[in-house]
């Protein structure tokens, strides 16, 4: 019985192992996306703001 706690305790080891590898590029995958995501809500809110201050322009057009 020691012995088969012994291999479950070293699989499991090595499992932990392997996902503490994996988990740092998948973390940077992530913040990548999210850079991404961030700068094409940057882009959108900017092409708002250009709407904006046509709709503001030419409001003022229309009542001058």
């Amino acid at each position: 019985m020691p012995r088969l706690l012994n291999y479950i305790v070293a699989i499991y080891l090595n499992v932990i192992g392997i996902i503490g590898l994996i988990a740092p590029s998948r973390r940077a995958a992530m913040i990548e996306k999210r850079k991404a995501y961030q700068e094409n809500l940057e882009a959108q809110l900017e092409d708002w703001n250009a709407h904006i201050i046509l709709c503001v322009a030419k409001a003022e057009k229309g009542q001058g």
